[in-house]
């Protein structure tokens, strides 16, 4: 039987937290997917994450979660919580 390992993700440090806060709700893949997609849309990517774009991000990806059917709340927070760090 074959497992699926994840692609090796191109983020940094503050990229890999929220690749890690989404991973528990929609998988390591889509996580990735999800970070990529929206870097993508704000004109950034993962590897350039920085600080002042923590709130963009998670208000686009409070959004996309709910299509998940998840409460993105709790993401778009502890995405947030990241600034503090």
């Amino acid at each position: 039987m074959s497992t699926l390992i994840p692609p090796k993700s191109t983020a940094n440090a503050l990229g890999q937290q929220i690749i890690e806060i989404l991973t528990p709700m929609v998988g390591a893949i889509v996580a990735q997917a999800m970070l990529e997609k929206q870097c993508g849309v704000v004109g950034i990517t993962p590897a350039t994450v920085r600080k002042d774009h923590l709130e963009v991000l998670a208000q686009r990806i409070e959004h996309v979660l709910i299509i998940f059917g998840h409460d993105g709340k709790n993401a778009g927070l502890r995405i947030r919580v990241l600034k503090d760090l």
